[in-house]
């Protein structure tokens, strides 16, 4: 008997135990995010250094984010002291793909964050980017090499297909070229030609390769290779008599984040891999394939996605002393590479996720009987057998498969992309002016700053661009822009609150908002409140994903829409109309440093 109340007290525990697996990081960063967004970057740093210092489950999540903030504040010495940090923890963390797969079958909050692949090496991008701005170039190129060493490594063990960073490549390039700079090392300008021979390889219609590739071969008096990209490409070394370099790295909006994929059989592929390994299963008394799938009705599909959160800035112009000298190019897309992960994940794992999703529920449900008929059989219990069998027997089952749920625990600070941009000026003083450029080809807003350029020095400027305060509701009017497409309707990006109002399980893509009257949108019958979901056959993520579209598209061409209105998928032709003048609405990005915050107590992180 005593064998028998030990086994009901313990799934009683696990009943507790699944009750208390409720801990989101997302609600406990959020205030923190709210401030770095609106511009208070070393106050929001400030309320993590706690967390920094503490051992937890979060910890590493806590340094990278406290990292980045640091550095978008300008203090990059206690940035490198949290990333430095970060890295140790990151760099001892490999992740086999069975291990994955098992341990989504649990309620990962509960565990160590251990970041994904991508995550952890953009923390050695980061630091790499801090020893640029604090002048110590030989430490950057150690951190940008890194960065694709470690690609690398993850593509060969975990069979994952990362590309090659792009940006921590150009950066290794001008690293070396700075340590040739100040030591004359021609190996060193000889390592930063091989960098830009291998992005050209990479990236062939890269054009602002083009011209560094005949400048170091120019250095190095390679004249055949410099004949050669002559050849390809005509010439693109004119560069000013003495001049030297302005490089502004820039970090572009907000990253993408993780989100629910929904209600975990609402999965066809999951759940068809459910029943087939139930169906093989012997099944304990009283567990049947059809109650077990009842038990994981209210059950959450444990692999999350990642979701763009949208970014009205497409790049930035770079103005000095009145003249367009440049602009920003974009040459690592963060958001994609994150959406593009777990989707890849997804389909090697989900099987092997669904598997044990049946195991371990079946086991559940088989508890839950256990227990009742123990509670019912135990005179001891007196008149409480009942009341506790029927509490246990139905708690047990669906408690522990409430812990089925996703981990979105993620860097919430990451920027959509990184871009570059490297002009040649003569000596002097300058006022640059960047120009926010939307994906319309509008200037919304523009920023000031003095420099002084010395003959052959690098000066570097780090961007971070935030959109402003309730930028993740804002409203695109797809209309404007001399000689594009014109569709003529106003759309939003469609929140949890939105979907359900519409009735469906949504959790990201646009809706229409406004209809214009008299255009394409409107003729071709398209109505407020329809949710477009492709275009051109492309999946719509955000308003962005539908803008791009619409401006690679001219007046007269027809565009093919998929909508869904009143639950219902339809497919909607419209043919674009010409673009009718008028001024574009745009929410104006804001990138201001508060420069005069004290400096944290980073002393405690030493």
């Amino acid at each position: 008997m005593m064998y028998k109340v030990k086994s009901l007290f313990v799934v009683i525990l696990l009943v507790g135990v699944a009750a208390c697996a409720s801990y989101d990081y997302n609600k406990q960063i959020a205030e923190v995010e709210k401030m770095f967004y609106e511009g208070q970057y070393k106050e929001a740093a400030r309320k993590l250094l706690p967390m920094i210092n503490k051992k937890s489950k979060d910890q590493l999540l806590y340094m990278m984010e406290c990292g980045l903030m640091l550095q978008v504040a300008g203090d990059y010495e206690n940035s490198t002291k949290v990333l430095t940090e970060a890295a140790k923890i990151g760099d001892q963390i490999t992740v086999s793909l069975s291990k994955e797969a098992a341990s989504l079958l649990l309620n990962e909050t509960t565990t160590n964050y251990n970041g994904e692949d991508f995550e952890r090496v953009l923390i050695h991008m980061y630091l790499g980017i801090n020893y640029l701005m604090l002048s110590k170039p030989d430490e950057a190129r150690v951190e940008f090499k890194k960065v694709n060493d470690m690609l690398r490594d993850i593509n060969v063990t975990t069979g994952k297909s990362y590309k090659q960073n792009l940006m921590a490549k150009y950066l290794t390039a001008i690293a070396f070229e700075l340590s040739a700079d100040v030591d004359n090392d021609m190996n060193d300008r000889e390592f930063a030609y091989v960098e830009y021979k291998q992005i050209y390889e990479l990236n062939p219609g890269l054009s602002m390769v083009y011209r560094d590739l005949q400048r170091l071969a120019k250095q190095l008096g390679d004249t055949e290779d410099y004949n050669n990209w002559i050849g390809k490409f005509g010439k693109q070394d004119a560069i000013p008599h003495n001049a030297g370099e302005l490089i502004v790295i820039v970090q572009n909006g907000k990253g993408a984040i993780k989100q629910s994929r929904g209600p975990l059989l609402s999965d066809k592929a999951m759940k068809a891999t459910i029943q087939v390994t139930l169906n093989g299963m012997s099944l304990a008394e009283g567990v049947t394939v059809a109650g077990v799938l009842l038990a994981l009705h209210n059950a959450e599909n444990p692999i999350p996605k990642f979701v763009k959160r949208g970014n009205n800035i497409n790049y930035l112009i770079v103005n000095a002393n009145g003249q367009d000298v440049g602009r920003s190019i974009m040459l690592e897309d963060v958001a994609s590479t994150a959406v593009k992960t777990l989707e890849d994940d997804y389909g090697r794992i989900y099987a092997k996720v669904a598997a044990g999703i049946a195991v371990k529920a079946a086991a559940a449900v088989a508890a839950g009987y256990a227990a009742k008929k123990l509670a019912e059989e135990s005179k001891k219990m007196g008149g409480y057998a009942g009341l506790i069998g029927t509490v246990v027997g139905t708690g047990v089952g669906v408690g522990l498969l409430s812990q089925i749920k996703p981990d979105l625990r993620c860097w919430h600070t990451l920027p959509e992309n990184f871009q570059l941009s490297r002009i040649f000026l003569p000596p002097g003083k300058y006022t640059i002016t960047f120009k926010f450029v939307d994906y319309s080809g509008n200037v919304v807003s523009t920023q000031n700053e003095t420099i002084e350029i010395k003959s052959g020095k690098k000066v570097f400027l780090n961007k971070r661009i935030l959109p402003t305060k309730g930028m993740s509701r804002f409203s695109i009017d797809i209309e404007s822009g001399t000689g594009k497409g014109y569709l003529g309707a106003k759309i939003k990006s469609i929140t949890s609150e939105k979907a359900r109002e519409l009735g469906l399980s949504l959790s990201s893509g646009v809706y229409v908002n406004e209809v214009i009257p008299d255009s394409p949108a409107a003729k071709s019958g398209i109505q407020p409140n329809d949710v477009i979901i492709k275009a051109d056959g492309k999946s719509i993520q955000n308003p962005q994903d539908l803008v791009k579209i619409v401006r690679n598209y001219q007046s007269g061409q027809t565009l093919q829409l998929i909508v869904i209105r009143n639950k219902i998928q339809m497919e909607i032709p419209v043919i674009l109309g010409n673009v009718p003048e008028k001024t574009y609405n745009a929410t104006i990005p804001s990138n201001t440093m508060d420069n005069n915050s004290e400096t944290p107590g980073i002393s405690q992180l030493q």
